[in-house]
């Protein structure tokens, strides 16, 4: 294995001025080997010396896992919610702080300290390491579309290379070590491979998110150049420290694209349920307008299972002559009084539409048997309103009724109770006496 290790040697006083030698032999030509220091003294001083000196990559690993923990659950915050939104960016952006944090928590001396199987420590530093690009690549294709599918195939090569170098360490035919470099070649080319494909979002104005992400790749690729190449002139410095410092900055800028995407798309988000709640309510009286009946209304013919429903259709009586002997000021008033009487009666049970100018439509699904008599209850609530209305109105009312709705056989309910409305009227007008 290569990397950060502490060697142990227990000491009796016996070996008090004595002469201790220590052999180090590198199976592994490519790498050089040494020895940064040597200490003398009891495990728990070496303990609280090393976290004394190494406190910057502390705090590096404290913020790192409180920003990956943040930012899921900001992810779960978006799924809670169940916005139109590609919020697995947030996901992918806490898995790849997650799977930074624990490989350079696993590089360096600090697992060690309190947990002595150090070939472990060292196999989960291999493997958090290979698989860190992924969710970068992820995040990606998820911010930029990915049509060709370009980082989708990197995404294959780079699991493919964990499978293999997993199969091959655990039948102990190739040390991990030995395999290195060709876990640094993959991910020097998928620091390529993602370069062009931003530049080339870039210069197709694609995305307007290839600009601040291109710059952040930039510098991360920068910064994990200079921790390869200081990996292979000395393996005992703390040569994550580059990647470090270059991951803050990658970060910071991809939660900032990230959040400003999410931002645009909350903006639109909203403007669209504004615009949809305004082309789907009837300003005026606050019930469903004529386009929500219609979608209504083929929501219901789509339905594959029979339901029973009760249509009722209600037709505001004498609307034009109020408007031609009061002003339609007046008519507004009666229709907003006859909108808030059959809300009243129906809002509770069904849904309500104005479906035209002077008529309104209620539909309730349930078994017409099972409920109560809403004519008895309307006309009720009509006449209460009317005696203390400023203008006198009335309403014609008819209904249809099935338990075994499906299909186009919603609309014969509502033409039947329409129909019926429509009797209703002429017994009005015949008992008004009005032509």
């Amino acid at each position: 294995m290569s990397g950060h290790f502490i060697c142990q040697i227990p000491l009796d006083r016996d070996f008090s001025g004595r002469i201790l030698s220590v052999e180090i032999t590198q199976p592994h030509t490519f790498l050089s080997v040494g020895v940064k220091d040597i200490s003398i003294g009891t495990a728990s001083s070496y303990i609280t010396q090393y976290l004394y000196s190494h406190a910057e990559l502390i705090i590096s690993l404290f913020i790192m896992l409180l920003a990956s923990l943040c930012l899921f659950s900001a992810f779960l915050w978006q799924k809670h919610r169940k916005l139109d939104y590609n919020y697995s960016v947030f996901g992918e952006l806490s898995l790849l702080t997650l799977i930074s944090t624990l490989w350079i928590f696993t590089d360096s001396q600090l697992p060690q300290l309190f947990w002595g199987n150090t070939v472990a420590v060292c196999v989960l530093s291999f493997f958090s390491f290979m698989v860190l690009p992924l969710p970068m690549l992820s995040i990606t294709s998820a911010l930029c579309q990915d049509s060709r599918r370009v980082l989708a195939r990197m995404k294959c090569i780079l699991i493919l290379n964990a499978v293999v170098q997993g199969i091959l360490y655990s039948f102990g035919n190739v040390s991990l070590v030995r395999m290195l470099p060709i876990t640094h070649s993959l991910i020097a080319l998928n620091g390529i491979v993602l370069l062009l494909f931003l530049l080339h979002r870039l210069k197709g104005s694609s995305s307007h998110l290839a600009k601040p992400m291109l710059l952040s790749l930039i510098l991360l690729i920068l910064s994990a150049v200079l921790a390869l190449i200081q990996f292979y002139i000395n393996p005992q410095v703390d040569n994550s420290r580059f990647y470090r410092y270059g991951f803050i900055l990658f970060i910071s800028i991809l939660i900032y694209v990230s959040i400003k995407a999410m931002l645009n798309f909350l903006n639109n988000y909203t403007e669209h349920k504004i615009l949809k709640k305004l082309a789907y309510t009837d300003i005026l009286t606050n019930v469903g307008s004529r386009l929500a009946f219609e979608e209504f209304m083929n929501e219901l013919r789509s339905r594959t299972t029979p339901f029973p429903g009760v249509f009722y259709v209600c037709d505001l009586n004498n609307l034009k002559v109020t408007n031609d002997t009061y002003g339609h000021k007046a008519g507004d008033i009666i229709l907003k009084e006859a909108a808030r009487c059959i809300a009243k009666v129906f809002q509770d049970s069904g849904r309500i539409f104005r479906i035209g100018g002077d008529e309104f439509a209620a539909f309730i699904q349930a078994p017409f048997h099972e409920l109560p008599d809403y004519v008895s209850m309307l006309e009720k609530e009509i006449e209460s309103a009317d005696s203390s209305c400023e203008y006198n109105f009335s309403l014609s009312i008819g209904w249809d009724a099935s338990d075994t709705i499906i299909g186009n056989e919603i609309d014969r309910i509502f033409r039947q109770a329409d129909d019926d409305m429509y009797k209703s009227k002429m017994k009005y007008r015949e008992e008004k006496r009005i032509k």
